[in-house]
């Protein structure tokens, strides 16, 4: 079984929230071939008769913040840190509560300086948190054995590189 990637595109109707849709550098993850994103937030958020339009308004509208906040922290981290991070994966633990996990460069990770990076995500993250919204962010050194099909059955279904 391998990992099917679908590119989300400002396309995809059943991601709008309001007027924004996820980036379109965004990639969405999966095991199951043939379930696309929208198969897959569809069968969830919009075809279980048990959720509400609310809460499939308040999982895209965090969606989209999780993902927005972690192109501003990417960007952040470089100019002020000097730190390059070469992906991000998010993990949504619930309607309000979504995890990144950014992986950087294993020189940058064990450096001294590095210490700044969690000083950053600590400010950054108690600026976006509210009663509504949760964000934890972790680090992981980037390496060639980094298992994407466990990050995936880990729940971080949602994947940013740099390009």
């Amino acid at each position: 079984m391998g990992i099917i990637t679908e590119r989300l595109t400002t396309k995809a109707p059943v991601l709008k929230a309001g007027k924004s849709t996820l980036p379109v550098n965004w990639l969405f993850r999966t095991f199951e071939p043939g379930i696309s994103s929208e198969d897959s937030i569809n069968a969830y958020l919009f075809e279980n008769r048990y959720v509400h339009a609310f809460q499939r308004t308040t999982f895209i509208s965090n969606l989209l913040t999780a993902s927005g906040f972690a192109l501003n922290f990417l960007k952040a981290l470089d100019a002020e840190k000097g730190i390059k991070c070469l992906s991000v994966f998010i993990k949504a633990a619930d309607l309000r509560s979504f995890e990144l996990l950014l992986t950087v460069d294993v020189g940058d990770f064990v450096s001294e300086e590095f210490v700044s990076a969690y000083k950053l995500a600590r400010e950054s993250k108690a600026a976006v948190n509210t009663d509504s919204f949760n964000l934890t962010i972790s680090f992981l050194p980037n390496s060639d054995q980094l298992d994407a099909e466990a990050l995936i059955c880990d729940g971080f279904t949602w994947h940013y590189e740099q390009k």
